[in-house]
């Protein structure tokens, strides 16, 4: 499928804007609806902001499709493997940052008695 063409779009409905709005031969798909307040030159603004594409019925259909293979146990599962595994990285990294500070630390006390040899000579 090609992706659809995502744009930015906000609107200062009150109501949360509805995700599809079905037209005349187009579709309206709005995702990653959030709200936002913003600064204006007569106040506080509270917006919705999102991005929005308009599809064909059947590009929409190809996006509905491939949007449902995503709510699948396997899909959810490969989610949270790849959550683990990033987790774990994470926590190695932090590893091997402390042991990097502990290395440094070490050389600058080695650094310090050799001064102190130095010193007394």
């Amino acid at each position: 499928m090609q992706q659809p063409n995502w744009k930015p779009g906000e609107t200062t409905e009150t109501a949360r804007p509805e995700e599809i709005i079905m037209g005349t031969g187009r579709i309206k798909v709005r995702r990653n609806i959030t709200r936002e307040t913003r600064t204006t030159e007569t106040g506080k603004q509270k917006v919705w902001v999102y991005e929005y594409a308009d599809m064909t019925l059947a590009q929409y259909e190809e996006y509905a499709a491939e949007v449902a293979q995503l709510d699948t146990p396997l899909a959810r599962q490969m989610q949270d493997n790849a959550t683990a595994q990033l987790e774990a990285v994470a926590a190695l990294y932090e590893e091997v940052m402390k042991t990097a500070d502990n290395q440094r630390a070490i050389m600058e006390g080695i650094a310090e008695i050799y001064e102190q040899g130095e010193n007394k000579v």
